[in-house]
């Protein structure tokens, strides 16, 4: 269990999202990671901040790829 998490996810060296979380667990076993109280922060190609998804929940699968995010799910 980690609390107050922040992931990069980046291609080509470039930042394309910052998953921030209050806590976040892991199941490697199972291929899943639970993170609660998540924003997610989406950049531009030129790096710039251009959106943000926040939501109570979000299960992630490393193996496909996959974030799906449940309760109070905004965009902006």
């Amino acid at each position: 269990i980690m609390t107050n998490s922040e992931i990069y996810l980046t291609s080509g060296g470039k930042r394309k999202a910052t998953i921030k979380s209050d806590t976040l667990m892991t199941y490697a076993r199972i291929d899943t990671t639970l993170l609660y109280k998540v924003e997610v922060l989406f950049f531009d190609s030129s790096g710039t901040h251009t959106s943000t998804l926040t939501a109570d929940s979000s299960r992630v699968s490393q193996r496909a790829s996959t974030m799906s995010v449940f309760g109070n799910v905004k965009a902006w």
